[in-house]
């Protein structure tokens, strides 16, 4: 199957896991079809189903090097104009940039359990 240009992994992939399990039932075993596909198309291959792309994942590790290894690569999602305007200063909702990276270092910082210990116990003990 062909990769579209500009695809990316992404939410609206996982929203059609209903629609699959129908779809896969629909040619027998669902276990041995996927397991066929493997087999012929690799450990990773994906679904076209309506408008929606399926992204199937079939070992260890492919799944840990493109979910954990790589995750800042894969992380971006479609944009939406209300999370923008909303939430535009929240660092959990930006893309992998120069900017998400210099603000989750400092996050990291006043989050670090050295730093919590002694703030939390401070406050714990004013309580």
């Amino acid at each position: 199957m062909a990769q579209p240009i500009g695809y990316a992994f992404g939410m609206a992939a996982l929203v059609v896991g209903v629609y699959v399990s129908y779809f896969l039932y629909s040619f027998g075993s669902r276990d041995k079809r996927l397991k066929e596909w493997a087999d012929k198309y690799g450990s990773i291959y994906s679904l076209k189903i309506g408008a929606a792309t399926l992204i199937l994942l079939n070992d260890k590790r492919t799944v840990h090097n493109l979910l954990d290894k790589r995750s800042a690569i894969y992380s971006d999602r479609p944009k939406d104009q209300q999370m923008i305007t909303a939430l535009k200063e929240n660092f959990a909702f930006f893309d992998a940039s120069p900017a998400w990276r210099a603000t989750r270092k400092i996050a990291a910082h006043f989050m670090s359990p050295k730093n919590l210990d002694e703030t939390i116990m401070a406050v714990q003990e004013a309580e």
